[in-house]
């Protein structure tokens, strides 16, 4: 689970539509409970939050759809490592790109 840090969570969206700002506010602080995330892909961060964070010089990747971030974005199959450290939380992010969803 991701209380013990060993979580990895999947997730269907359209990455060409969804920017980070969604996905950090509907997904990471909504659905998962991150209080002050840091986001990371591959080795790279993308958004960092709290107390001592440079939350300016990220900030311009919150409009940013997930496609076109920093580190090659996020595509079908990317992997987003996700950690509060005031929380003692991580998770991984499994994304799968998917262009259209048929009406259920």
């Amino acid at each position: 689970c991701f209380v013990c840090r060993n979580a990895v969570i999947s997730v269907i969206l359209n990455t060409q539509k969804w920017t980070l700002e969604m996905l950090l506010r509907r997904i990471i602080k909504k659905e998962l409970g991150f209080m002050e995330p840091s986001i990371m892909i591959g080795d790279d961060i993308i958004l960092e939050e709290g107390e001592g964070a440079d939350a300016s010089g990220y900030a311009v990747n919150l409009p940013k759809t997930l496609v076109n971030l920093p580190a090659g974005g996020v595509v079908h199959g990317t992997v987003i490592v996700v950690e509060d450290f005031t929380q003692d939380l991580e998770v991984n992010i499994c994304v799968s790109h998917k262009d259209v969803w048929e009406p259920t």
